[in-house]
């Protein structure tokens, strides 16, 4: 196993992630087959600490809760967008 600490911030660098978005980010997350091992939100980005097969590129893995968060997020709350 390989660990990556991934930090993402949010467009524009913008303070939305609080309230309801945290908990919705968390629960998305959580879903994503990699094993977080630590998970912090501050309002303008996420850091995320995970495990990942030897296999896994790293570009795969941000991409991967890039696209899922991204996609997830924006259809529970449209007004981020």
């Amino acid at each position: 196993m390989i660990q990556y600490h991934i930090i993402r911030y949010s467009t524009f660098i913008f303070r939305v992630l609080k309230g309801n978005v945290v908990e919705i980010l968390k629960q998305i997350l959580q879903k994503i087959y990699y094993r977080i091992k630590a998970f912090v939100v501050m309002p303008d980005h996420v850091h995320v600490f995970v495990d990942v097969p030897q296999t896994a590129a790293s570009c795969d893995v941000v991409r991967t809760f890039k696209d899922i968060s991204s996609i997830e997020l924006f259809k529970a709350f449209p007004q981020l967008i």
